[in-house]
């Protein structure tokens, strides 16, 4: 139980108690050099119509690998910000940035067993393209915080068995 709780004070924190022109991040590191970063998705984003309108752009555009089907909306895509998001106290997601500060993705954590302190890697979603290699380094920068910060002793995440680009990144 003490787990569990240690986990949602944790995301609480990161997602509600952040000012809107900060936002904890974690580099994404390739080689020697960080290439980016993930940027932890805040109350104060979601309440921004831009973020809401890219979130919504980005799902229309890769429905096709997600396990729910629905009509993307503005409205449903704030909804499910609200309350699929930040009001659900196992999950988390982070922006994926350039350095330049460009989002170009996310990633997120979810479906936590806290008894056997794993939980699923959601959400993954390149958005825009170029920056060879960041979501690798994205992928790799999460299990690590995971690891370190969370006290994760795995992760693991579902994809459709014809998403070649996906189990290749995995």
């Amino acid at each position: 139980k003490s787990y569990r709780l240690y986990i949602v004070s944790i995301f609480s924190l990161l997602k509600h108690s952040q000012p809107c022109a900060i936002s904890p991040v974690i580099p994404l590191v390739s080689g020697k050099n960080i290439i980016g970063l993930l940027r932890i998705v805040t109350s104060c984003m979601m309440r921004q119509e831009n973020i809401i309108k890219l979130f919504a752009a980005w799902r229309k555009r890769h429905a096709k690998w997600f396990p729910t089907q629905f009509r993307v909306t503005i409205a449903g895509t704030k909804r499910w910000g609200e309350k699929l998001l930040l009001d659900k106290e196992d999950r988390i997601l982070f922006f994926v940035e350039n350095l330049k500060g460009t989002v170009i993705g996310h990633i997120g954590l979810s479906q936590f067993d806290f008894a056997n302190k794993t939980c699923e890697v959601d959400n993954v979603v390149r958005g825009k393209f170029g920056d060879h290699g960041i979501m690798i380094s994205a992928v790799e920068a999460l299990s690590g915080w995971s690891r370190e910060t969370l006290n994760i002793g795995a992760l693991h995440l579902r994809v459709f068995a014809d998403n070649k680009k996906a189990i290749s990144l995995y």
